[in-house]
């Protein structure tokens, strides 16, 4: 796997991956920070012509640097919303997103808010590629992902050991409102059909962002991370001591 570009190479640095490699472009000046942390690391450089960069990027703005890394490291759904439930957090339940750069957007804004863990569907959503990793900002390394298929009855095992569900969907209570209780699994659904009726049927709320303008919805990055922001309000983000 690739990270791609500055930012997503030093983020791939701070997460302790075991970076195998760096690849630069001739001529390419590296900001100080960065070329500080390479040295400290203790990785391999390698001096390319730019033309290689631009073959592995995929079309990606490399900024005439990649880092060659494992995949982002998963972990078992159970130890999230376990942690969740020790710690009256929230989880972030992400059913068929399919675009990279909502993918990357949402995982970002999830690890800048502290949210205890990320479980995306198996089958439904996009892989966790370099496209991802790059719109995450490199935040795809610091916060826990899982995968995994049967959301529904997944989901509903934990209920029955305190874990409260709510769906991010048109036509539900107004977010701001709702007495949510914690700890607390949040859906996000796909781009273009929303959180699945077997995924609703579960919830205990239905959480609705209230529209004042023309624009009758918002993009599922948009509307995660306004989400995000007023559930942290009422409790159940991971912050610091």
């Amino acid at each position: 796997m690739l990270a791609v570009g500055r930012h997503s190479v030093e983020e791939a640095l701070r997460g302790d991956l075991e970076v195998e490699k760096i690849l630069v472009a001739k001529n390419t000046h590296l900001p100080r920070r960065l070329a500080e942390l390479i040295e400290e690391k203790g990785v391999k450089v390698q001096v390319v012509p730019r033309a290689k960069l631009d073959a592995l990027s995929g079309g990606l703005h490399h900024q005439g640097i990649i880092a060659v890394i494992p995949e982002v490291p998963l972990v078992s759904a159970e130890s999230i919303v376990e942690r969740a439930l020790r710690e009256r957090g929230l989880v972030l339940v992400l059913d068929g997103i399919q675009d990279p750069q909502n993918a990357g957007n949402i995982i970002r804004t999830a690890e800048a808010f502290g949210v205890t863990g990320i479980i995306m569907s198996k089958s439904r959503s996009v892989p966790l590629s370099e496209a991802v990793v790059r719109a995450s900002a490199g935040a795809a390394f610091h916060i826990p992902i899982a995968r995994r298929d049967g959301l529904a009855s997944f989901l509903l095992k934990y209920r029955e050991k305190g874990l409260w569900i709510a769906a991010l969907e048109t036509g539900g209570d107004d977010i701001e409102s709702v007495d949510v209780a914690f700890p607390l699994a949040l859906i996000a659904g796909s781009e273009g059909s929303g959180v699945r009726k077997s995924l609703l049927k579960i919830a205990d709320f239905v959480l609705t962002i209230p529209m004042y303008g023309k624009v009758s919805s918002l993009n599922v990055s948009s509307s995660t991370a306004i989400a995000l922001y007023v559930l942290g309000k009422k409790g159940g983000i991971n912050r610091p001591e």
